[in-house]
């Protein structure tokens, strides 16, 4: 599988397959204007190794290809939610999902396609509650460092999770992915 840098900003290596392969419908002056094509054209290599990469996504048990079509909302998502961690709780090596053919996503349709991968749940211990806290994770940072009159809120292990500073908040989880609202009483109490 060739990867490559992707978007640098934020660490995120990218898997490309041929430009022309990615859009289905489009139409001619698409294909003559193709702002994809132009890594092709710049980069030597470039177009080879997406072809690979379409060869691979072929190969059996190599990556499981998930066409999406039509809407993506509160009536579909828990289907797109369970499928998709029925995949990748399988063998499958590789998910990629095709969204070319999708002409609506709900903020609840991304939850079900983020979630899906590199999620997990977890009670946490938050300072000043006096139960745990169920908290949803999703592609989850952690708090590297904190310093001056920053306090620490919540950790798992020795990682910081959550903290605070003056009206500020910060969290590696997601306090609306929840019914719980202590959370977002708390910065209510806080401002």
């Amino acid at each position: 599988m060739y990867l490559s840098n992707g978007n640098l900003r934020m660490n995120i290596p990218t898997w490309s397959i041929p430009a022309e392969t990615t859009c289905p419908n489009a139409t001619s002056s698409c294909k003559k204007n193709c702002y994809a094509k132009k890594a092709e054209r710049m980069y030597r290599n470039t177009r080879e190794s997406r072809k690979q990469n379409l060869e691979d996504t072929k190969k059996k048990d190599f990556v499981y290809i998930v066409q999406l079509i039509g809407s993506i909302d509160g009536q579909s998502y828990h289907q797109l939610e369970e499928e998709l961690n029925e995949i990748i709780d399988g063998k499958t090596k590789a998910v990629v999902v095709d969204m070319a053919l999708v002409d609506y996503v709900s903020s609840i349709g991304i939850k079900a396609i983020l979630t899906s991968k590199k999620s997990f749940e977890k009670n946490i211990e938050f300072e000043g509650f006096s139960n745990s806290y169920h908290a949803v994770f999703i592609r989850a940072p952690v708090i590297s460092k904190i310093w001056n009159d920053c306090k620490v809120l919540s950790k798992i292990d020795d990682k910081i999770i959550a903290a605070r500073q003056d009206k500020f908040l910060a969290f590696s989880f997601h306090p609306e992915l929840t019914d719980d609202v202590r959370i977002h009483k708390y910065f209510l109490d806080m401002i």
